[in-house]
């Protein structure tokens, strides 16, 4: 009954979908006024524009680039992008930008999924799914050109399902089933806190949301999570600090501290436990997590586990893989 409870509710918002929903009046006209005003999606691409070609439009490969845009710090920025995030920023009910992704406007469509998004709740991006197949074209995207003789940047079409891609951060509609099929019905998930603290607006949120996990999730996600700062991570994003992390681990205790460096980490998460594939985002935040933990070993464990440790090491510089480096650093 319990599970069954749960997955009505998690199924709610896109039951609703299906009904006729009526959002607050002129709801629909805002996102209707965006849609003809917004020049090109995502609008916060920033760009260089050379000072020559200010004021005036240019041709690149036969494509117009009107360079008479808006300035914000220095940057120019995308004709309709004041409105965007005035959009963005209106919180609109999500039953209503769920019916909104059946629009007949590409645009409004695209633009929902970008409301949506903006809520910061990851779990709702896996309503998203349809729009990754709707190939009618909505809004350019702004393309800048890998040269090295500068050339203005110019306006290239995409689909909707291009759009949302980059809303979703997934390389391929693949991608995005094969992430949904594995975390569809998890109450939480690592990587739903990770996307809330790489965009920092949301960083509260997750903090507090990981606070009401029960043990060993809590501390094992905070961990996981790491600082944002280390060299294992290929990106950067404020996380915890370091006293927090020791605490953390401090509280996940001894036995648990060992199951993780043996890779047999005490949790049913999907993403702390996808620790095995070079190359992943999982498997750096891993890494991370094994190498602090190694390095406060004197205050997490005791003298007895150093053979354990030992044996554990001479494993791991046995492994012949080239494609885990940073897995044999853990023991420096």
């Amino acid at each position: 009954m319990k599970n069954l409870l749960r997955a009505l509710i998690l199924c709610m918002p896109l039951l609703l979908s299906g009904c006729a929903v009526q959002g607050p009046p002129g709801s629909r006209a805002q996102f209707a006024d965006v849609a003809q005003k917004l020049r090109a999606f995502p609008p916060d691409r920033k760009f260089f524009v050379s000072p020559s070609l200010l004021g005036s439009a240019s041709v690149v490969d036969r494509t117009p680039m009107d360079l008479k845009m808006e300035f914000a710090n220095g940057w120019p920025i995308t004709p309709g992008t004041t409105q965007y995030q005035r959009l963005m920023r209106t919180n609109y009910p999500v039953p209503f930008l769920l019916s909104l992704l059946k629009d007949p406007d590409p645009k409004i469509r695209t633009l929902a999924a970008a409301a949506l998004v903006a809520k910061g709740d990851p779990r709702l991006q896996r309503h998203l799914g349809p729009l990754l197949v709707d190939q009618t074209p909505t809004f350019d995207v702004i393309t800048t050109l890998p040269t090295d003789n500068y050339r203005p940047p110019h306006y290239t079409p995409q689909t909707v399902a291009m759009a949302v891609l980059q809303l979703v951060e997934k390389r391929t509609k693949e991608f995005f089933d094969r992430y949904w099929d594995i975390h569809a019905t998890r109450e939480y998930c690592g990587d739903w806190f990770l996307w809330q603290f790489r965009h920092q607006e949301f960083a509260s949120v997750a903090r507090q949301g990981i606070q009401t996990i029960a043990s060993p999730d809590r501390e094992l996600i905070a961990l996981w999570i790491g600082s944002g700062r280390s060299d294992f991570q290929n990106e950067r994003y404020s996380g915890y600090t370091n006293v927090e992390l020791l605490a953390a681990a401090k509280h996940l205790g001894r036995e648990n501290v060992l199951s993780v460096l043996r890779n047999r980490p005490p949790t049913a998460d999907p993403d702390v436990l996808q620790n095995s594939s070079p190359g992943t985002y999982s498997f750096q935040h891993y890494s991370e997590m094994g190498h602090f933990l190694l390095a406060h070993a004197k205050e997490l464990l005791e003298s007895s586990d150093a053979d354990a440790l030992l044996d554990q090491e001479t494993a791991e510089r046995a492994r012949k893989n080239s494609q885990e480096p940073v897995h044999r650093e853990w023991w420096p």
